[in-house]
């Protein structure tokens, strides 16, 4: 992932992508998914 370096008086400690980690309650990661996919969203929502 790359964050291009922008002039801002705000920093920000995150960046937003299309992309969604699925953490468990032990958080351990659990899955990594493409959010532009509808294909993929359906599958995560099941």
């Amino acid at each position: 992932m790359v964050a291009e370096d922008i002039e801002s008086p705000v920093k920000y400690d995150m960046i937003h992508t299309e992309n969604f980690v699925l953490v468990d309650s032990k958080r351990r990661i659990r899955g990594f998914y493409d959010g532009t996919d509808i294909d993929v969203m359906e599958d995560l929502i099941e």
